[in-house]
């Protein structure tokens, strides 16, 4: 399989919105996630953002300066986006940052935030987590599909073994992914022209 990932240009990578720069500066550990609101499958939420909701409240007791930014893709409907917004800050207050712009550029984002979560139910080949990897931050996934060797996973809607893996990675998080903070990922680039171009003349 060659991933369909291209990684930007170094130079390329913009900066957060100042109010983001400011919730992670602010907060200690940030995870972020990304996923739409509402989405269903086998009755259950596809990207776990209720997971990482109670995750979020899990963890305050001991980690009671955590934050978590979560960039919403879309939603069902915006009555649900509201509600779900309002459920997340009863229970865990200003710990939780939601962004429904849609942002130019999201990998700044992966990189200055200390571990990126991606607690799915089914998925493909999940381009936020090789934006999260290329930029060196560690990724906890949900083990529903193959994940890039560098991801740590846990069981797939196992809320206490997300738990349990989120905690054991923050206890370690300088030595979970040794790469350099921009770079890590191979530039496929070239590979997908030549299968392109391969199909195109019908070798």
């Amino acid at each position: 399989m060659i991933p369909a990932y291209i990684p930007p240009l170094v130079e390329d990578i913009k900066e957060p919105p100042a109010y983001l720069s400011k919730f992670i500066q602010s907060h200690f550990p940030v995870l972020c996630a990304t996923g739409w609101i509402g989405q269903k499958y086998n009755a259950e939420d596809v990207y776990g953002i209720d997971m990482l909701i109670e995750l979020t409240e899990r963890l305050m007791p001991d980690f009671p300066n955590i934050g978590l930014v979560l960039s919403i893709n879309g939603a069902e409907s915006e009555k649900l986006v509201q509600q779900t917004i309002n459920h997340a800050k009863a229970l865990v207050g200003d710990h939780i940052n939601f962004i429904i712009e849609q942002l130019d550029d999201v990998v700044g984002l992966y990189r200055d935030c200390d571990l990126f979560c991606r607690p799915t139910n089914t998925d493909g080949d999940a381009v936020s987590i090789r934006e999260a990897l290329h930029v060196g931050t560690p990724v906890i996934a949900s083990d529903c599909v193959t994940r890039p060797v560098e991801c740590v996973l846990f069981k797939s809607r196992n809320m206490n073994d997300f738990e349990h893996t989120v905690r054991k990675a923050l206890k370690r998080i300088d030595k979970l992914f040794v790469v350099p903070k921009v770079g890590g990922a191979p530039n496929n680039a070239e590979l997908i022209l030549q299968l392109y171009n391969t199909l195109i003349a019908g070798d």
